[in-house]
């Protein structure tokens, strides 16, 4: 922090929010060091310009699967994925009657021709421009990836271990009532590996990996849980999770914990008794941008921030 504060007094900004990325991942509870890093980035928004963007990978075919009864979100769903994948083969699996999430998902994998194939909610956005070539190389280098989880599993949710633990960023309707928020758990440059569990708002994986682990849906027979279960189960068969920096997605729910929430989250420990720990407050940063074009361009340069610092 010292550092990073001497740079800023000299005038240099990128200086500044290097050594403030490097203290961050040494502390990754520390939410100041990850406030005065997303407030340099945001007061100087020529730092870190964008790398020319890599060669695309071969394209394979993208199965979208979403359990959802509401046409209006579907439609938003599917116009989100027009524009992200762009050219990139991809299709949308809707299933109208799930019984339950696990039982909805199961069907429309099994309906699915994708080799690649993500299980969202039906309230996000996909705003990453050639999401194709971006789940293509997270799934290069991991067998399941989302965009915000966690190294520790404190509990039946995945951010009940703290700041420390948790990973990632996602985007949220705006709290002030315009443009749109960015919400940072805690940024990772590219592929961050490690993970135990992952937000069920946007999970991806090899087709293999998904018959391998499954959906749990007699245990889990409603709409909650089951992407904890399906991550920690996965996490213990020695699969590789991971958090893609490169993936950013717009979430317009933020959840909660009600009745029906808690039979399954104690359905979920009864299952997996290992899960101990104390539940602390998990603590998080949010910005507002204007729109979600300039928040995906930060999100970039967020990124490269992080590259930068670590290759450092």
């Amino acid at each position: 922090m010292a550092e990073a504060a001497r740079r800023h007094g000299l005038g240099d900004a990128k200086g500044a929010a290097l050594s403030l990325y490097r203290a961050l991942a040494d502390r990754r509870a520390d939410l100041r060091s990850q406030s005065l890093l997303l407030r340099v980035l945001h007061e100087n928004p020529s730092l870190f310009a964008l790398r020319p963007t890599p060669p695309e990978p071969a394209p394979v075919l993208v199965s979208v699967v979403v359990c959802s009864i509401d046409e209006g979100k579907l439609a938003n769903l599917r116009a989100s994925c027009v524009r992200s994948f762009g050219c990139w083969p991809w299709e949308l699996i809707a299933i109208r009657d799930a019984r339950s999430l696990c039982e909805g998902m199961w069907r429309g994998f099994a309906a699915a021709a994708g080799e690649l194939v993500v299980f969202c909610h039906d309230d996000i956005e996909i705003l990453t421009p050639s999401i194709g070539a971006a789940l293509s190389r997270g799934l290069d280098q991991a067998d399941v990836v989302g965009v915000v989880g966690s190294t520790h599993l404190a509990g039946p949710a995945f951010a009940w271990g703290g700041k420390a633990f948790t990973r990632g960023m996602v985007a949220e309707p705006s709290n002030a009532g315009r443009g749109v928020d960015l919400v940072v758990y805690n940024p990772v440059p590219g592929v961050a590996g490690g993970m135990v569990a992952l937000d069920g708002l946007f999970i991806a994986a090899r087709r293999e990996a998904v018959t391998a682990i499954g959906f749990d849906a007699r245990t889990f027979d409603g709409f909650h849980l089951y992407d904890m279960d399906f991550c920690w189960r996965a996490h213990q068969a020695g699969l590789r999770l991971a958090v893609v920096s490169g993936i950013v997605v717009r979430h317009d729910s933020t959840g909660g914990f009600d009745a029906r929430w808690e039979e399954y989250a104690r359905r979920f420990m009864e299952k997996h008794p290992t899960v101990r720990g104390e539940r602390v407050q998990n603590t998080m940063s949010r910005l507002n941008f204007p729109d979600a074009q300039s928040l995906v361009a930060f999100c970039a340069r967020l990124d490269e921030a992080g590259r930068q610092a670590t290759l450092a």
